[in-house]
C-alpha cells in the first residue's frame, strides 16, 4: 500500500529492505504477538535478536520496554539509555520509560533526572510535563511543581483531573489552603468519586478544622470505595478522633496500622 501511494504521488519508492532488515521486521512482529499474550520474556528474546540484526532506535525502545515488562529492569534501562538525544521522539519515550522504572524502584532523584532529560528535548510535550510535575511533587518540591503546572501547556481551561489534583497538593504543601481547596474541589467536579481526591480534601478539612463533619463524610466515602487502603483508613481514624469518637478511632487506627505498618 505504501508503494502504491508513492507511485501515485510519483515519489521515488524506498529501497527494499535488506535480508537482515527483513528478518528484524519479522522478529519484531513475533515479539508483538508475544507481548499481546503477556509473554514479555519471549518478546524480549525476539527483540534482542532483531536488535542484533538491525540496531535501530525503534527496536531499542521496544526491547527496553519488553525487558522492563519481564522484570529485567537493569538490562531494560541500559538498552533504553543507548537511545541518544538525536533520536528525538524515541529518546523522549526512552527517558520516560527509564524515569517510570526508576520511580517504581524507589530511586526518585534518578527518575527526576530522566524526566528532565525528556523535558530538555520535548518541553511542549504534555506527558513529559505531567510526568515531571508528578515527580517533583513526590520529591516534595511544590514550588518547582507549580512552575510546571501553571505553565501554558497544563494550565488550560479544560485541564485534566491530574493537573488539578497535583496543583491542589502543591498549594497544600505551601500552606495556601484556600487555593488548595479550590483546586481539589475542581478536581472532584471532574471525578466526583475519586478516592484519592476525596481523601486529600477531606483530610485537609478535618485536620484544619475548617469543615470537620463534611471532611469526615468525604473520607468515609473514600474508605468505602477502597477499604484495603491503610492511608485512607488512617484519615478516617483521625476524622473520628477529631469528632470525639475516641473508641471507634482507636479501632480504626489499629486496623490502619495492620494494613500499613510503616
Amino acid at each position: 500500500q505504501a508503494a502504491r501511494e508513492e507511485t501515485r504521488r510519483r515519489v521515488r519508492p524506498a529501497p527494499a529492505p535488506s535480508l537482515r532488515e527483513g528478518a528484524s521486521v519479522a522478529l519484531q512482529a513475533a515479539a508483538a504477538s508475544a507481548s499481546e499474550l503477556d509473554r514479555a520474556e519471549i518478546a524480549a528474546v525476539y527483540l534482542r535478536l532483531a536488535h542484533v540484526l538491525s540496531p535501530t532506535d525503534d527496536v531499542r525502545v521496544s526491547l527496553g520496554q519488553a525487558l522492563l515488562a519481564a522484570e529485567q529492569k537493569t538490562a531494560g534501562r541500559a538498552v533504553l539509555a543507548e537511545v541518544g538525544r538525536g533520536a528525538g521522539g524515541q529518546y523522549v519515550r526512552a527517558q520516560l520509560e527509564i524515569g517510570q522504572s526508576l520511580a517504581e524502584d524507589d530511586q526518585p532523584e534518578a527518575a527526576l533526572a530522566a524526566y528532565r532529560n525528556a523535558f530538555a528535548v520535548a518541553p511542549s510535550d504534555l506527558i513529559v510535563n505531567l510526568s515531571l510535575a508528578i515527580q517533583l511533587s513526590q520529591l516534595e518540591r511544590p514550588d518547582e511543581a507549580l512552575a510546571i503546572l501553571d505553565g501554558p501547556l497544563l494550565n488550560t481551561a479544560d485541564q485534566p483531573f491530574e493537573v488539578r489534583f497535583l496543583r491542589g497538593a502543591a498549594y497544600e504543601s505551601l500552606g495556601r489552603l484556600d487555593e488548595s481547596e479550590a483546586e481539589f474541589w475542581a478536581a472532584l467536579q471532574l471525578r466526583p468519586d475519586d478516592a484519592s481526591a476525596l481523601n486529600y480534601l477531606g483530610y485537609m478539612w478535618v485536620d484544619s478544622g475548617r469543615r470537620v463533619d463534611q471532611g469526615a463524610e468525604m473520607i468515609a466515602r473514600a474508605h468505602a470505595s477502597q477499604p484495603d487502603d491503610g492511608n485512607i483508613q488512617d484519615s478516617l481514624g483521625w476524622a473520628q478522633y477529631r469528632m470525639g469518637q475516641y473508641e471507634t478511632a482507636v479501632e480504626t487506627l489499629e486496623q490502619a496500622v495492620d494494613k500499613e505498618p510503616s
